[in-house]
């Protein structure tokens, strides 16, 4: 057989390969830079060189990535920077323009921080809303204009979803937020009433949705909803 895939694995000796061999996530930017988030790390890919630039955590400076365990990346056009999910230090965001790091940070004193610092997914919506679901924090909003943000978790008296644990999400063509959860199954959110409407699996019904497990949603180009599932 013709070999079609080509590897990229970490090299000790190499300081220009990828930092680690556990890959979380990859996007893209509008230079065509691949940026890739790793167990170990933030790498920017250029494809002309095949060389890999690192991004850190560094305890002694505070304007480094506030963790190397990178779970989610997304690009966000309009402000030409690095939307950076992180495993246990946040969000952060990376400016591209000059390399700058912002981190945001859980302050239990802060009710506008934002509201856990394990970051599963990131998700930017058709009206610049950028979106941060967490393991154990619920749904976060980012307000970039006032600097805050707006969390929906279990059981809030304003913006309440059935979980705390939210791994996966997408918009459908209505406009609503599909939240894929670690036990609950999808959760749609309509973000202009606040009114969430939850699918579960029955074992009693065939089309029931398969597993309350969703690692991932995908819309699409005609609007159909594919959920990708712990078992079934």
């Amino acid at each position: 057989n013709n070999e079609i895939f080509t590897r990229y694995v970490r090299d000790e000796k190499n300081r220009n390969s990828i930092s680690a061999n556990i890959i979380y996530a990859i996007c893209e930017d509008a230079s065509g830079f691949l940026w890739v988030g790793t167990a170990n790390g933030l790498n920017k890919f250029d494809r002309k060189t095949e060389k890999f630039t690192r991004y850190f955590h560094d305890p002694s400076n505070n304007k480094s990535l506030s963790s190397s365990i990178i779970s989610s990346l997304v690009y966000d056009s309009k402000i030409n920077s690095l939307w950076i999910g992180t495993k246990n230090g946040g969000l952060n965001r990376l400016d591209l323009s000059n390399n700058k790091i912002v981190s945001y940070k859980n302050d239990p004193a802060d009710p506008n921080s934002i509201s856990d610092n394990f970051v599963n997914c990131l998700y930017h919506d058709k009206a610049d809303n950028l979106w941060i679901g967490t393991f154990g924090g619920g749904l976060n909003q980012f307000i970039e204009k006032e600097n805050r943000f707006i969390v929906y978790k279990k059981n809030d008296v304003l913006q309440s979803i059935p979980t705390d644990f939210v791994i996966s999400i997408e918009e459908d063509n209505s406009g609503n937020l599909l939240l894929g959860t670690y036990e609950d199954g999808l959760v749609v959110l309509n973000i202009k009433t606040n009114e969430t409407i939850t699918y579960k699996h029955d074992s009693d019904d065939p089309e029931s949705i398969g597993d309350n497990l969703i690692h991932d949603i995908y819309k699409d180009k005609s609007g159909l909803i594919w959920l990708g599932t712990w078992t079934n």
